[in-house]
């Protein structure tokens, strides 16, 4: 004959005998992923092991080419690729820290309302500086260069060349450009940074 159950609970009682082959297999997954980083771990410090005894054996080497080089004296084309290469650099860090908002400001101030400036840059010469630019008439480059030469940064103010646009050249452009270029050459008061 058959066993009858009754449940007389007026829930459904959970069989704790269902749950032991869950918790069997969440235990064997967590017993491989053990085994899988214990066998990553031990993988990767023998690979550890063989970059520190690569770096050991390059850094012997390398202490024993620095002993090599000790006793032998620098070539004097070293020195003067050393010497060029620092010139190079101290050139760079001279024009970084060269005072150029105060230089443009000053140029600002010095150059009247109906003068154009189109071109400022530096020369050959350390401490000169060429001007290029449009104005509407002579008296307005003179009154640039007498600015020029009252100012604390620029001295020494040539004007090289002047010439005056041809009607046509001003009638294919704006209405507005002025009728004279000029160009101009300067120095500096302030110590440059274009030394040799």
């Amino acid at each position: 004959m058959n066993r009858i159950e009754l449940n007389l609970a007026t829930r459904r009682h959970p069989d704790g005998k269902r749950n032991y082959p869950a918790v069997a297999a969440a235990l064997l997954v967590l017993l491989l992923l053990t085994l899988y980083t214990v066998y990553l771990h031990t993988r990767n410090r023998a690979e550890i092991r063989e970059y520190e005894q690569r770096i050991s054996r390059l850094e012997q080497s390398q202490a024993s080419r620095i002993q090599a080089n000790r006793k032998a004296a620098p070539t004097k084309g070293e020195i003067d690729s050393l010497r060029e290469r620092v010139s190079f650099v101290n050139r760079v860090i001279a024009l970084d820290s060269f005072p150029w908002n105060r230089f443009l400001d000053e140029l600002e101030l010095c150059t009247p309302p109906d003068v154009l400036l189109l071109r400022f840059a530096t020369t050959k010469d350390a401490d000169r500086f060429r001007i290029e630019g449009n104005a509407g008439s002579m008296k307005e480059i003179t009154e640039f260069m007498k600015g020029m030469d009252s100012s604390a940064l620029f001295r020494n103010t040539n004007l090289l060349s002047v010439s005056t646009l041809k009607e046509a050249d001003r009638k294919e452009g704006s209405g507005r450009e002025p009728p004279i270029r000029f160009e101009m050459e300067t120095g500096s008061a302030v110590k440059p940074p274009f030394f040799r």
